[in-house]
């Protein structure tokens, strides 16, 4: 007979309480007579467990609210796990996954392949934590940017046994830092086509002093001479 339940205590809280016994003696029509058994105290198992249940809760709110892929990959068997949210960033259905390996090289861009296999070699050489960012080749032929945190678990022995992480879609962030940087280069342009109105403005300026002095000079120069003297002609040109 196992049953949990929870007791009052004689200071009038309520605990939960584990009974575990076994019958010992039963009369001849088969009827219980005797039966032994313990009553322990796991209150502190039970507020463990509900610990445990609000922090998985809280970081499930978490995870949707973010929108987060969580994965695991075992690096001993290659057998990977994917949750909802991973299906959805790849534009997969859960029978369109690939067994035994985490991401095929054929849902990755070609271009964004190579540091993919950096990150998961650095794991097989040791490395506890690795990040990559990726396009992934989706079904709909849209482009997303995501994100790969993974951090590593090794078993009794020592060994790498699990790769476990989170993927996360950065398409809007990479989206607003791309126009950000055209932005700043419309901005740069900008002030250097200011900077050459200003310095252009500044030259005709002076230039336009000097041609105010020539021709005064000039004006004068002829207004002095007699009308037939042979430098008048020179002096209008």
């Amino acid at each position: 007979w196992l049953c949990e339940h929870r007791l009052q205590a004689a200071d009038g809280t309520w605990r939960w309480v584990r009974n575990i016994g076994r019958v010992t003696e039963r009369y001849p029509d088969g009827a219980v007579r005797l039966m032994i058994g313990t009553t322990q105290d796991v209150d502190g198992h039970h507020e463990e467990e509900e610990k445990n249940r609000l922090v998985a809760q809280r970081l499930q709110i978490v995870l949707d609210a973010s929108k987060m892929g969580v994965w695991r990959r075992n690096l001993q068997t290659g057998a990977a796990e994917w949750d909802d949210r991973m299906l959805e960033l790849f534009g997969l259905t859960r029978d369109e996954i690939p067994a035994g390996t985490y991401i095929p090289q054929k849902l990755i861009r070609p271009e964004d392949w190579p540091a993919v296999e950096a990150a998961w070699k650095s794991v097989q050489r040791g490395q506890h934590a690795f990040e990559y960012t990726f396009c992934p080749v989706r079904p709909d032929k849209g482009m997303r940017h995501l994100r790969a945190v993974g951090t590593v678990l090794f078993d009794l022995q020592g060994r790498p046994e699990w790769a476990i992480g989170i993927t996360e879609d950065i398409t809007e962030r990479v989206e607003s830092e791309a126009k950000q940087q055209q932005l700043e280069s419309q901005l740069i342009q900008a002030q250097k086509l200011e900077t050459l109105g200003t310095l252009a403005g500044g030259i005709a300026h002076d230039f336009n002093n000097l041609l105010t002095g020539i021709i005064g000079f000039t004006d004068l120069s002829m207004g002095t001479l007699p009308p037939n003297h042979e430098a008048l002609e020179l002096l209008r040109h």
